[in-house]
């Protein structure tokens, strides 16, 4: 056994407050510091976790240090830097906040969005970023602008290692009185317009030889039915945790090594909610817990961050005391 107190003079105090629950929340002797190392050596991956209490804050603060035991997952972005991304719908919410995150990650980061000039002001509040955010004027609804703004990409950014499918509506029609207009419009925007641009990817990412990353901004609801009424937004969400699942079985098939991720969040401040013209669904949302979308930012971040040997394949995301 290590000498811990003599390699981290952390370890020469006699006590040390423990943050997990299976003890309690009790005090930790140096035996119980100990027997902990000896859970983690048991698990082939050795992890030293300090627990630092700021005692002004009372904040607790768990820090990994890494022993290079092997098997470690070590998580970084390094390979992503200097690379090219795309994200769909980024103009606001959600999209915003990951073309904000993979910028500042070091990533080339083009939105594709039909209201570009938000797209533009956000890449000058980021030009002292490490990345770079371009602006790509695409109607998600059309084919044709979808196809051509990816080789517009490909011949004036580079070839795409990252591609984010966000874009993605709801409307307020019913299935027993609803608009077929509404019920297109929702399809269009949230499968096929997530299946062309995947399919448009991964032509690139296999002509260049590139073991990108495709990441599915999914829902909870791809994977229960809300009572409140969503209509045929579950139906679409369900598509794409189908889709997830068969892309990824396709690019085994094949022998690809290109990643795919279904990120399914909770409630999200958007437009759509917490945003909404609509002053009930405004009233509603605001009384019910709901992520930011930097929350949903940290976990694509997070999956994006894995060795290339591990594939996050479905990542829910919910706020703390979310009722279902």
């Amino acid at each position: 056994m290590p000498n811990f107190a003599h390699t981290f003079p952390l370890f020469s105090t006699t006590y040390l407050s423990s943050p997990f629950p299976i003890f309690s929340n009790r005090v930790l002797s140096l035996p119980h510091r100990l027997r902990l190392h000896h859970l983690f050596t048991n698990l082939s991956t050795f992890i030293l976790l300090i627990t630092l209490v700021n005692k002004f804050t009372h904040r607790i603060e768990v820090v990994p240090v890494s022993l290079n035991y092997p098997h470690t997952m070590v998580l970084s972005m390094e390979k992503w830097v200097g690379k090219v991304a795309v994200v769909t719908g980024a103009s606001a919410g959600i999209g915003a906040a990951i073309a904000k995150a993979l910028v500042e990650s070091g990533v080339i980061v083009v939105g594709m969005a039909r209201r570009t000039e938000l797209i533009e002001q956000h890449g000058e509040d980021l030009a002292d970023k490490p990345g770079k955010l371009y602006a790509c004027k695409v109607d998600m609804y059309n084919e044709e602008e979808i196809v051509n703004g990816f080789k517009w990409v490909e011949e004036n950014i580079g070839p795409v290692n990252i591609l984010i499918n966000n874009a993605g509506s709801s409307k307020d029609t019913t299935l027993y009185d609803g608009s077929t207009e509404d019920w297109k419009s929702v399809f269009d925007l949230n499968i096929l317009a997530l299946c062309i641009a995947t399919r448009e990817v991964i032509k690139m990412m296999r002509e260049h030889e590139i073991n990108g990353h495709i990441v599915h901004i999914n829902s909870i609801f791809g994977h229960r039915v809300p009572s409140f009424g969503m209509h045929v937004y579950p139906a679409s969400k369900f598509a794409v945790t189908a889709l997830t699942e068969t892309l990824r079985q396709e690019l085994n098939s094949i022998g690809s090594r290109i990643k795919v991720t279904s990120v399914s969040p909770g409630v999200v401040q958007s437009e759509l909610t917490t945003q909404s013209p609509d002053p009930q669904k405004r009233e509603f949302y605001a009384s019910i817990p709901i992520l930011r979308g930097e929350d949903i930012a940290d976990g694509v971040v997070y999956a994006l961050s894995t060795p290339e040997d591990v594939q996050v394949h479905e990542l829910t995301i919910k706020p703390m005391g979310e009722a279902n």
